[in-house]
């Protein structure tokens, strides 16, 4: 997804204090997630992927070093739609795996050393583009339910495919996990899997429709980008949470880009400004911070607690970026 230039600029300058304070902490303690990809022997992926199908005895890595084997159990009718066409990104994994519409999907995973691990479903119909679910079902590992009413989305709304981290533990045998089907077509697109005990993933993307969106989020939308032609709308599930990205762009080629959570809350504003949009502070402290510079493209951030300018200005033969508040004060200068 292309963002504004000022937004990634304007966002390290507010946090890149906090990361060094933190870098050395989360060194120790990154998430490292193994994902594999569900398709046909020799499907092509994504880098971020391992590929894995049906009867495929080669081991799988966990990023701890530890060696799995996974394979497919039970399954009234288990089908494998077969490879995607086109582009490889993360969205093919929706579009292929093994799917059921009469029994349940298990998978068993053996090579597990004993200890706590978490698991993230992929769980969506990728070419089905008429309903928002598919199918729902319950979630057993080893026998025992770690998860109720979880649901196979369709194309549409593939963002909501991925489960919950559910946290299980190993006594050093192979475990078996299970989608117990409730009802309709359930599908089992791969997974992600990591030891120990982990409630956040990184970010899944997947790309909606306007109309499939919560009516809070919609609403904050209309409001927020009144006049803009929407460009791009991205659900992004991590851990916990969910939150969308949404591009707007007006004649002129001003970008903007909404960050919102799920309840319509606007998170953060990034937009592109036209130069007599700055407030007088703000071009009074650039005309004493760089004088005579020639501004050359300026852009805002906003979040409900703040609001900094991003200005980039030719001067003395130098690009010079300023963050400046909206009282003009000055945040930070670099060239």
């Amino acid at each position: 997804m292309v963002r504004l230039s000022g937004f990634a600029v304007a966002m390290t300058v507010l946090v890149v204090v906090l990361f060094a304070q933190l870098e050395d902490t989360l060194a120790g303690s990154r998430l490292n997630w193994t994902k594999i990809d569900f398709g046909k022997k020799d499907q092509r992926t994504d880098n971020d992927w391992v590929p894995w199908s049906d009867g495929d005895e080669i081991p799988i890595l966990l990023s701890s070093g530890t060696e799995v084997r996974l394979s497919l159990v039970g399954g009234a009718d288990t089908e494998d739609r077969g490879d995607v066409e086109g582009d490889i990104d993360d969205e093919d994994v929706y579009r292929d795996g093994y799917r059921t519409s009469t029994g349940d999907l298990e998978i068993e995973i053996s090579g597990l050393k004993s200890g706590p691990y978490t698991v993230v479903l992929i769980s969506a119909d990728g070419e089905e583009e008429d309903s928002d679910s598919v199918g729902t079902f319950d979630v057993e590992i080893d026998g025992r339910q770690v998860a109720g009413n979880q649901m196979t989305r369709s194309g549409t709304d593939v963002g909501f495919a991925v489960s919950m981290p559910i946290v299980f533990s190993s006594d050093g045998d192979a475990s078996t996990l299970s989608l117990k089907r409730t009802t309709g077509e359930i599908w089992l697109n791969g997974l992600m899997l990591t030891e120990g005990a982990r409630m956040e993933h990184g970010p899944i993307k997947g790309e909606v429709r306007f109309d499939s969106l919560p009516e809070k989020v919609r609403e904050t939308i209309e409001r927020e980008l009144s006049g803009y032609d929407l460009d791009d709308i991205d659900r992004i599930a991590s851990g916990r949470r969910v939150r969308y990205m949404i591009e707007g762009e007006l004649d002129d080629d001003l970008k903007v880009e909404l960050e919102l959570d799920e309840n319509g809350y606007l998170l953060q504003r990034a937009e592109d400004l036209e130069i007599k949009n700055l407030p007088a502070a703000v071009i009074r402290s650039i005309k004493a911070l760089a004088p005579g510079s020639d501004i050359r493209e300026v852009s805002r951030l906003i979040t409900p607690r703040s609001s900094v300018f991003r200005v980039e200005v030719k001067y003395n033969g130098n690009e010079v970026i300023l963050i400046l508040l909206e009282t003009g004060a000055l945040v930070s200068r670099r060239q």
